[in-house]
């Protein structure tokens, strides 16, 4: 396993980009976000309340699931390099970092 830090720094960027752009489109209404597939990861349905005085409360079906939010930042920059070759971990990494500089 290996950890890269610049990657974690983009994907929890990008999280919070999604996440800011969430915030807006439920201000919207919620049809907008369930066609979203970045949104549709985080969302989390949300039981609709009772009615009061005759009245249904509007409140937005979908909310921010807060569990996949942290469960996914865990992974932050983590990947599995998987190799037959004899090198060490360390020079398989850096073998593979050269690789992509290549590509």
């Amino acid at each position: 396993m290996c950890r890269n830090e610049a990657e974690a720094e983009k994907e929890r960027a990008d999280r919070q980009a999604i996440i800011a752009g969430f915030e807006q489109q439920l201000q919207r209404g919620d049809k907008a976000l369930i066609g979203n597939s970045a949104y549709r990861r985080y969302l989390r349905r949300v039981a609709p309340k009772g009615v009061k005085g005759g009245k249904a409360r509007s409140r937005p079906a979908f909310e921010v699931d807060v569990g996949k939010l942290a469960e996914e930042a865990r992974y932050d920059g983590i990947f599995v390099l998987r190799t037959n070759a004899r090198v060490t971990p360390l020079q398989a990494m850096l073998r593979y970092r050269e690789l992509l500089v290549v590509e």
